[in-house]
């Protein structure tokens, strides 16, 4: 803690120590959840921008024909993929690279990848994600079901489509399995992380999870992204290491995508007691790694904070959290929240 140099108060027109640090502390936060509001803003604008002048080119180079369907944007299926990934890996890195080239994060804070001292500890750990995953899927039902059931709102948001041959089952795994824990590990656990992370695990952390859940931009994704988020969060700022994070998340979508084959190529009564065994075998699997951790380490959930601030926590999230850059990031998900629901 700072304290005065001054015995009663410091001469007319001086502002004490602790007072310019706490200035400094909240100036400097707040041009940091400005510029991360300003990159989610900037992963829809690159999304539409991308878009279109990828359309453009593809239609000009004659690619685009109507035998393939307007659910494939009138491309071959794999095309149609690789066009998806590379406006998929666009929207996410850009905006967050540009975060981080702009406020100087060093290569080792926007992509942590420092060598544990406990692999196998670390291991249990990712594997016990699993049962948080699967715990945040179950909050994330109820909460659509509440949502369905009192008002009356069911999510309508897109899906891609999934072609039949071999091809295309290896690239839509790659969309939803491959890239999303790296590339949004990257954004989340990696630049947002980072730049929250001076001012305490606890901001970094519950800041990090905040972002990543409101970047999903929809009813049916928005608390379980929180949740998950938070257990990424936690095991990227304590491992001082990314592919802890990397690795939970994409257990929990390759295991999504396995589903989504089981109900596209199953029929539906086996389909639902594959998916509920499933549920109940991750669930149990995780809930056992999570035990072993625990034994091993009891200490292992329980940091404490490591970093001084003049600025308690509701402080530190209220300038965070509520500035330009932030409110014009709500202001766009909002939209798309509304427009990703119905009124049944």
């Amino acid at each position: 803690m700072y304290t005065t140099p001054y015995r009663i108060a410091p001469p007319y027109g001086m502002i004490p120590p602790e007072e310019q640090q706490r200035r400094w502390e909240q100036r400097s936060l707040h041009r940091r959840g400005v510029g991360i509001g300003l990159a989610l803003l900037g992963m829809p604008a690159l999304s539409a921008a991308f878009g279109a002048l990828g359309t453009l080119v593809l239609g000009l180079c004659g690619i685009m024909q109507d035998r393939y369907g307007a659910e494939y944007l009138y491309l071959p299926p794999h095309i149609y993929y690789i066009y998806y990934m590379a406006l998929y890996l666009s929207m996410v890195v850009l905006p967050f690279l540009a975060l981080a080239l702009i406020f100087r994060l060093r290569p080792g804070e926007a992509f942590p990848a420092r060598r544990t001292a406990h692999p196998g500890l670390v291991m249990l750990a990712c594997v016990g994600g699993l049962s948080v995953c699967m715990m945040a899927d179950l909050l994330n039902s109820v909460f659509s079901g509440v949502m369905e059931t009192v008002f009356g709102l069911t999510n309508v948001g897109a899906s891609l489509p999934l072609a039949d041959d071999g091809l295309s089952r290896v690239l839509y795994f790659c969309i939803f399995a491959i890239l999303p824990p790296l590339a949004e590990e990257f954004a989340f656990r990696g630049v947002v992380l980072g730049l929250l992370r001076p001012y305490g695990k606890t901001l970094a952390i519950v800041g990090s999870a905040f972002v990543f859940a409101i970047m999903h931009g929809t009813m049916a994704q928005i608390p379980f992204a929180f949740v998950g988020g938070l257990f990424f969060g936690y095991l990227a700022a304590e491992t001082g290491s990314i592919w802890p994070s990397v690795a939970v998340h994409f257990l929990n979508n390759a295991l999504s995508v396995a589903q989504q084959f089981v109900l596209t190529d199953c029929p539906e009564t086996t389909a639902t007691h594959v998916l509920y065994l499933t549920y109940i075998v991750a669930t149990l699997l995780g809930l056992i790694a999570l035990v072993l951790v625990l034994r091993r380490d009891r200490y292992f959930f329980r940091a404490a904070e490591d970093r001084v601030t003049l600025l308690n926590n509701r402080e530190k999230f209220r300038v965070f959290a509520v500035n330009a850059g932030m409110i014009l990031a709500y202001v766009v998900v909002a939209i798309e929240t509304v427009t990703s629901v119905q009124i049944a």
